[in-house]
C-alpha cells in the first residue's frame, strides 16, 4: 500500500531536476546547484509531511477521497464536527458545499480559496516542465543525439524557442487525448526510471574512463610517462636555478604522478564490466519489485537476489576514479545502488497497463537513438581517426642542457636572462 501510493505520488518530485536543466544559466553551477536542489526537496518534503500528517488528523481516513484530500478535510470540519463525522451517512452531508449551518466559515471559504488555488498549482507545475525539458533537448542535440532544429537559440532572448513552442504543443495535445490518473501513473514511472537512470549513471562515471581518455593522444607514444617528465622537468629546472625545491616536494609530486597513472590504468582495464554489472542489477532489482507485488513464484525473487548480489560484490570490487572536486555523491557504489533498490521496489507497484505504455516509449526511443542519434553523435565524431601527426621531438634533460651555449654555464646564462626559451620549451 504504501510503496504504490509513494509510486503513484511520485510524480511530486519532477521539478527536482528541472533545476539540474538550468545548470547553464547559473552562476557558480558547482556550488550554487547542490545547495538550490538539496535545500529546495528538504523544504518540499517536510512541507508535504506536514502537511499530510494534518490532513490525516483533521478528519477520518474515509473521508479525505482519492481527489481532493485538503479540501475534503476543510470542508469536513466546517460543516460538521467530529462526532457528525463519525456517523455512517457523514461523506454525503458534510463534503457538500450546501451544508447549513456553517459550523467554521473560515474553514469553509479556505476550502474554495483552496480550490481555486489548485489552478496555479497545475500551472506551475507546467510552466517548470516547459522551462526544464527545452533545455533537455537543447543539450542533446548538442550533443546530436536529435535534431539541430532543438539547439536554436533566440538572439534576443537567449532561450530555446523553437523547442519551447513543440514542446508546449506536444504537451498540450497529451494532455487532451490521455486520461489524467493514466497520464499521472505515466509520469511517476518514468520519473522513477529517470532517477534509476541517474544512480546507474554514477556508478558508471567511476568506474568508467571519461570519453577524452578512452582513445588516447596520437603523441601519447611519443610522449614519457608522467613519471619520467616530472623528474626530468625537475632535474631541468634545478640545473638552471628556475625553482628551488626541497626533496619532501620532489617525492611528493613523484608520488602523485605514480597515484594518478595507476589510477587511470585500472580504471581502463575495467571495460564494459561496469555497464553490464549495473545492467543486470537494475533489471534483477525490478523484476524482484514486480515478482513481489504480482505474487510470482518465490524462485524468481531468488534468482534476483542472488544477481544483485554478485553484482554488488563485483561493483565494489572494481576500481573507481577519483571523485571530482566539487559536489559529489558519497560512497559509491553504495549509495547509488541503493538508490536502484528503492526505485525499484516503487516502480513494481505500479499498475502493469502503465507499464505497457512506458514500454511503447522506451522501444521508441531505443529506435530513434539506434536510427539516427548514435550516427550523429558528436562522440562518436570526436573519435574517428585523424590523420597521424608528425613526429614529435620530446625535451630531455640533456636536449636542455645542449641548448646552452658553449662556453656559458648555466648559472651565468640563466643570470642574462637567457632560460626563458629552454622554459618555455619545459
Amino acid at each position: 500500500g504504501m510503496a504504490r501510493g509513494a509510486g503513484l505520488v511520485f510524480f511530486a518530485y519532477l521539478g527536482f531536476d528541472m533545476v539540474a536543466c538550468l545548470s547553464e544559466e547559473v552562476k557558480n553551477p558547482e556550488r550554487n546547484m547542490p545547495i538550490g536542489i538539496i535545500g529546495s526537496l528538504l523544504v518540499s518534503m517536510s512541507i508535504y509531511t506536514v502537511v499530510s500528517l494534518v490532513v490525516l488528523g483533521m478528519v477520518p481516513v474515509e473521508m479525505l477521497g482519492e481527489d481532493v484530500p485538503i479540501i475534503n478535510a476543510l470542508l469536513a470540519n466546517a460543516c460538521c464536527s467530529h462526532s457528525d463525522q463519525l456517523q455512517p451517512n457523514a461523506i454525503a452531508t458534510c463534503l457538500s458545499y450546501g451544508c447549513n449551518p456553517i459550523l467554521h466559515p473560515v474553514l469553509y471559504y479556505g476550502s474554495r480559496v483552496v480550490s481555486f488555488g489548485a489552478l496555479f498549482g497545475l500551472t506551475t507545475s507546467t510552466f517548470a516542465c516547459l522551462m526544464g525539458q527545452p533545455r533537455i533537448f537543447y543539450s542533446m542535440a548538442l550533443d546530436g543525439l536529435i535534431f539541430k532544429i532543438y539547439a536554436r537559440v533566440n538572439r534576443k532572448t537567449g532561450v530555446p524557442t523553437i523547442g519551447t513552442l513543440i514542446t508546449g504543443l506536444v504537451t498540450a495535445v497529451v494532455a487532451c487525448l490521455i486520461d489524467l490518473e493514466a497520464l499521472a501513473n505515466a509520469i511517476s514511472l518514468g520519473t522513477l526510471q529517470v532517477f534509476t537512470f541517474v544512480n546507474a549513471g554514477v556508478i558508471l562515471l567511476r568506474t568508467t574512463p571519461a570519453p577524452d581518455s578512452l582513445e588516447p593522444s596520437p603523441l601519447i607514444n611519443e610522449i614519457k610517462s608522467p613519471l619520467v617528465r616530472n623528474a626530468e622537468a625537475a632535474a631541468v629546472a634545478r640545473s638552471l636555478g628556475l625553482v628551488k625545491q626541497t626533496s619532501r616536494q620532489i617525492r611528493h609530486s613523484i608520488r602523485s604522478s605514480v597515484r594518478q597513472s595507476v589510477r587511470i590504468a585500472s580504471v581502463d582495464d575495467n571495460g564494459t564490466k561496469p555497464i553490464w554489472l549495473v545492467l543486470f542489477f537494475t533489471i534483477s532489482a525490478i523484476v524482484a519489485s514486480i515478482s513481489m507485488s504480482s505474487d510470482w513464484h518465490v524462485g524468481v525473487l531468488l534468482v534476483c537476489i542472488i544477481v544483485m548480489v554478485i553484482c554488488t560484490v563485483f561493483l565494489f570490487a572494481l576500481p573507481k576514479s577519483p571523485p571530482p572536486n566539487t559536489f559529489t555523491c558519497p560512497m559509491v557504489p553504495a549509495v547509488p545502488l541503493m538508490g536502484i533498490i528503492c526505485n525499484s521496489y516503487m516502480m513494481g507497484s505500479i499498475a502493469s497497463s502503465t507499464w505497457s505504455a512506458i514500454t511503447a516509449w522506451l522501444l521508441v526511443g531505443v529506435l530513434f537513438y539506434f536510427g539516427y542519434g548514435i550516427h550523429h553523435s558528436e562522440l562518436k565524431v570526436k573519435r574517428k581517426p585523424k590523420a597521424a601527426p608528425m613526429d614529435v621531438p620530446v625535451l630531455t634533460v640533456q636536449d636542455s642542457t645542449a641548448l646552452l651555449p658553449p662556453t656559458a654555464s648555466s648559472d651565468s646564462y640563466a643570470t642574462r636572462g637567457g632560460y626563458n626559451s629552454i622554459s618555455n620549451a619545459i
